[in-house]
Parts: C-alpha cells; structure tokens; sequence
C-alpha cells in the first residue's frame, strides 16, 4: 500500500530526474539515474524515467527529444517503445484498418500507408502525437 511518503518521494524524483534532462547534460542525467538505481532499486527508476518522458512530451518537446535521442537505450524508452506500439495497433485495428494492407508493426517501427499516417497525426492527444512520430513512424 502506498502512503503519502511514497508519492511525496516519487514526485521528488521525478521532480529531479525532469530537471536533469532539462539541462540536456549527460553526464548529469547519468548521474541522477545512477543515483535513484543505488537508493530505491531499477524498477522504480524505470517508473520515474517514464513519467519524466512522458511530461518532457507536455512540457519542454526539446527537451523530450534530447532525452529519446540519448537515451534510447535505458528501459523506460524500451517500455514506452512496447506501449505505444501496442496502443497504435489496437487503435488502427479498432478504427479498421487492415494489418498487412495498410499497416505493419514491428518493434521498433510502423509502416503504413498515407491514409493511416494521417490518422494517426488528427489525434487530440499532442502526447500521443509526439510519441508515434517520435518512436514509430520512420521520417
């Protein structure tokens, strides 16, 4: 059960972690992450890594794509890489788009035709938006 004390600490870490890729300094954010892993374990730190991308994505776009640029290697990246893969196919599939005919998904990317390219670029969602582009649509 989580009490105030575990989301006081998560939102400081988070906290912390966004200011470090703000700074867009490496070495820093190495550091940070090196740090949260020591205290309170690599799953946690996966847990702010995520979230820390995921509000870059609404609150500072160059700096989420500083950090997906950089640290495309770190578990967070590979979680959302997994999630948003499987959330865009389940959607094309809901709104009827055909895989193999209109749309291929892989892990690492998505290939499709204009007509779900552009689908995919009319959501209301400017998070969503970035992150398809930013993790699978190939420029």
């Amino acid at each position: 059960m989580y009490t105030n004390n575990d989301s006081e600490l998560f939102n400081f870490s988070l906290t912390k972690i966004i200011n470090a890729l703000k700074t867009q300094d490496k070495t820093r954010v190495e550091s940070c992450e090196k740090t949260l892993v020591a205290l309170l374990g690599s799953n946690y730190t996966v847990n702010v890594f995520t979230a820390a991308i995921l509000e870059l994505s609404e609150i500072d776009i160059t700096a989420f794509h500083w950090t997906i640029e950089n640290f495309s290697h770190l578990k967070a990246c590979n979680y959302l890489l997994e999630a948003v893969t499987g959330l865009t196919v389940k959607k094309l599939l809901k709104a009827g788009f055909i895989p193999g005919k209109d749309f291929s998904a892989s892990q690492e990317q998505l290939l499709v035709n204009q007509e779900v390219r552009n689908f995919l670029m009319e959501s209301k969602s400017n998070t969503e938006r970035l992150l398809i582009q930013k993790f699978l649509l190939p420029a």
